[in-house]
């Protein structure tokens, strides 16, 4: 993208932001957040989610009509260009049902098949994430804006790791598998239910890694950018560089990349 296209796609983004804010903020105060109803293995979806998804929609419609979507609530929209935004309009849903405040929206664009703006929002914590692809990092919480980098640790055992799984069976297994030794070797470990915290986390180098199994691109495409721009990086478990499509995700900063890959390459050889 050009200087002029760069802006406009961050000022809808950060439109959309705000259109799905505005609809999730006010019924997650409420004490009962709304209905919801199971979507499949176990996975739900509430009034919210799909009112935040349209909302959204509308707000990156509204600015960039030529540009496609890709939601994980409705179907896709085609757009003329190789150009399309991901959307996770509400990620970390059952955090949100149950009132827990760890929960956030997503929204990625891709060229070409390329990642090169990402933002995430996380409301109750009153802050906005963005990316953009070769030009860094950054947090906004409505004062100020500031650049975010990965931790410098390099030993596993002062390392705070993240972890979380799908809902289908081999998307479990392959996530537990890996608990034992993770939390051994860590000094500490935590499952937080939504991608979104958790890509922030390892950005802002809150924690030093996140592997999570069964994942979709529209729960990790923006936190991939993040990761990424802040000097992070984002792979598979196998060490290969994670691409859009993947169903498991690590993202790391640079000093943990040889001993998770080391543990993961144990655990497969059991």
């Amino acid at each position: 993208m050009n200087i002029k296209e760069t802006k406009r796609s961050l000022s809808a983004v950060k439109t959309a932001l705000k259109a799905g804010e505005n609809e999730l903020l006010p019924r997650f105060k409420k004490e009962h957040p709304g209905a919801w109803r199971y979507k499949k293995h176990s996975e739900i979806v509430t009034e919210a989610d799909e009112a935040s998804n349209k909302a959204i929609i509308r707000a990156l419609r509204k600015a960039t009509p030529e540009f496609g979507v890709l939601t994980e609530e409705s179907p896709s929209i085609q757009g003329p260009k190789n150009i399309f935004w991901v959307v996770d309009p509400l990620d970390g849903t059952t955090n949100y049902t149950a009132h827990l405040p760890l929960w956030g929206i997503s929204i990625a664009l891709v060229e070409n098949g390329e990642i090169t703006l990402g933002a995430i929002s996380l409301p109750t914590m009153k802050e906005r994430y963005f990316a953009l692809k070769n030009s860094g990092a950054w947090v906004e919480n409505g004062v100020k804006k500031k650049r975010i980098h990965v931790s410098d640790k390099t030993k596993i055992k002062d390392a705070l790791g993240l972890f979380c799984y799908g809902y289908l069976p081999e998307e479990k297994t392959r996530g537990v598998k890996h608990v034992p030794a993770l939390t051994m070797h860590s000094r500490s470990t935590r499952r937080l239910g939504a991608a979104v915290f958790e890509a922030v986390w390892v950005a802002t180098g809150r924690a030093e890694y996140s592997i999570l199994h069964g994942i979709h691109d529209w729960d990790v495409a923006a936190g991939t950018l993040l990761v990424r721009e802040a000097g992070g990086q984002v792979m598979t478990p196998q060490g290969k560089e994670w691409r859009l499509g993947d169903k498991d995700f690590l993202a790391v900063c640079p000093g943990m990349k040889k001993p998770l890959l080391k543990i993961f390459s144990s655990d497969r050889a059991r």
